[in-house]
């Protein structure tokens, strides 16, 4: 396959039944992602038709033309665990698959690997900042100014707290840490009501707090006997079907629940909202 018939980029890898991370992005300017990569699974999926095919070109040029000559499939299974990676390249009459299954007790390694594992984590460079914003979005309801055309994929209320958990952990302690602040700098926010906010993250190795507040507030850190782990209605939500005209399938959007959020198990957790 010649890099100009691509039309579509896929990412797919696994590990014990859990997606680390998928990835697809298709050069007429749709992309999705779930995940960041690492264990736990994080579900929350966000998909988006932004019409550019920016971020596609951008994921095309680090791949050369090599990789595209043929599909390769590999395994080396000793148990029940496994971790697979698989890249596909889609074009409008060839597809190009490298698909990797092994044991974790496997010493197995290929350039092609290799590569595979290196291009997922450019794919997440390019993809994190829009990907935190789809994490707010589902949490705290708020948009940002990146966010249009952006249509989310959510567990239940429950599966949405335990998701955000994964989500801090992962990228604030995990060992490919992110700069919450550079992600959300130069960005505007605004509430259901199209009312303006802005971000106030305090990211340190005791804790994150993240906040979106009208603008002109007061910058203060709160003091760490007043930060409750999880204030009353911060994750009281539900997850319902909106169809929205000229779309399939329908968009996923975040509402008040008739019922109260599931409380908190009284261990505290080592993230905290505020």
């Amino acid at each position: 396959m010649e890099k100009r018939q691509v039309l579509q980029i896929g990412i797919d890898i696994r590990q014990s039944g859990q997606t680390l991370l998928r990835i697809e992005i298709g050069r007429d300017g749709r992309w999705m992602r779930s995940g960041t990569g690492m264990l736990p699974e994080v579900a929350i999926g966000a998909e988006c038709h932004s019409g550019s095919s920016a971020l596609f070109n951008q994921l095309l040029a680090v791949v050369p033309q090599k990789v595209l000559e043929r599909s390769m499939a590999h395994e080396e299974l000793t148990g029940s665990d496994e971790r697979s990676w698989m890249l596909c390249f889609i074009g409008p009459e060839e597809k190009i698959v490298l698909h990797f299954r092994l044991s974790p007790q496997s010493s197995f390694r290929d350039p092609l690997l290799n590569y595979i594992e290196s291009f997922a984590q450019h794919a997440l460079e390019k993809t994190n900042s829009w990907y935190f914003d789809a994490v707010v979005l589902a949490v705290y309801r708020v948009r940002a100014n990146d966010m249009a055309g952006t249509r989310l994929i959510l567990p239940d209320a429950q599966g949405l707290r335990n998701a955000f958990e994964h989500y801090i952990n992962q990228v604030c302690y995990g060992p490919r840490r992110l700069d919450l602040l550079a992600l959300v700098r130069g960005k505007t926010y605004c509430d259901a009501a199209g009312r303006l906010l802005e971000p106030r993250i305090w990211q340190q190795e005791q804790g994150v707090y993240i906040n979106f507040v009208p603008p002109g507030s007061p910058d203060t850190h709160p003091k760490e006997s007043e930060a409750p782990a999880l204030p009353d209605g911060t994750l009281r939500v539900a997850i319902e079907q909106v169809p929205v005209p000229g779309t399939e399938p329908a968009q996923m959007v975040v509402s008040e629940p008739a019922e109260p959020a599931p409380t908190l198990p009284p261990k505290r957790p080592w993230w905290k909202f505020w």
